[in-house]
């Protein structure tokens, strides 16, 4: 929740002006987001979700670099340009929690899972572009610890459930074939083009315009230092559950940004990778935002 008095605080240090309203986004798993509208214009209160630790600073550091690398080069989409305080911070603390500021961009995000029109082929061309101009980024790059680190030992615990609630028999009917895949993707090394990659980038984190086309990319959180076919991967299993819309992912993203082959060969198995992490995150992750056992099984 958001008051109107702590809304008033937040657009005085960051000297927006006066506050003409503020609603929470709905959309969002970890961080919240404000909708706040002043006298100055429209921004968005980004509250941090996550503990602030030494780890969670360097990533949210190079974050920050990043993306106002973006904001000066000629890159064509509309990205977050974090906003400073009258002391020159990007990040403040209150209320015991890290905002940060930065200016509404204009489209419409989809959501990736009840979107009837999927805007493949925009989606594919944007990344394809993305790719292009992040390629010889000069700035901070972080990778991320093995996204496998440990997920053989949370499915030992997983095959030991009892299948008590729909979700454990969901998750135990499928536990031996992510298994199997495991033990595959473990053998494979990602050695492929490595770039800043965006991690999540699908419908709901794009912003479009009224005619479909894609216009500005939003939470660039999760971004890191890794092979450029993990953000392929990422896109084509939330956004292409159909064998032709993947086909014309690939063959649009590849009028704007060539595959080699190996790329193209590793692809369905980065995507495997990081699906035997989710597996085990998704299920053993309670949804802190649900009103009924229905919604929490939903969002799991």
């Amino acid at each position: 929740k958001l008051t109107k008095k702590e809304a008033n605080e937040i657009a005085k240090l960051y000297d927006l002006g006066k506050v003409k309203s503020f609603n929470l986004f709905s959309e969002g798993w970890v961080n919240y987001n404000f909708a706040l509208k002043t006298e100055k214009g429209n921004y968005v209160i980004r509250v941090l979700g996550k503990k602030y630790d030494r780890d969670k600073r360097k990533l949210i550091d190079m974050e920050f670099d990043f993306l106002y690398y973006l904001n000066k080069i000629d890159f064509p989409y509309r990205v977050p340009n974090p906003l400073k305080t009258l002391n020159g911070n990007i990040l403040t603390k209150k209320w015991g929690k890290k905002i940060w500021i930065y200016e509404m961009l204009p489209g419409k995000s989809k959501n990736p899972i009840t979107i009837k029109k999927k805007p493949v082929a925009e989606t594919a061309k944007a990344l394809a572009t993305y790719h292009k101009y992040v390629k010889n980024y000069p700035g901070r790059k972080i990778r991320k610890p093995d996204i496998l680190k440990g997920v053989d030992k949370n499915y030992a615990k997983m095959v030991k459930v009892r299948p008590l609630r729909k979700d454990d028999r969901l998750m135990l009917e499928n536990l031996e074939m992510f298994n199997m895949i495991l033990k595959k993707v473990k053998k494979i090394k990602f050695d492929t083009e490595m770039l800043m990659t965006h991690s999540d980038f699908t419908s709901g984190n794009l912003l479009f315009d009224s005619k479909d086309k894609v216009v500005g990319i939003v939470d660039f959180e999760v971004a890191s230092y890794a092979p450029k076919i993990k953000d392929i991967g990422q896109t084509l299993k939330s956004m292409c559950k159909k064998k032709n819309e993947r086909i014309e992912f690939i063959k649009v993203y590849q009028k704007y940004n060539k595959l080699t082959n190996k790329e193209l060969k590793q692809l369905p198995w980065i995507a495997m990778r990081d699906n035997c992490f989710y597996f085990q995150l998704f299920y053993n992750t309670e949804p802190s935002k649900f009103t009924s056992d229905e919604d929490r099984l939903r969002k799991k």
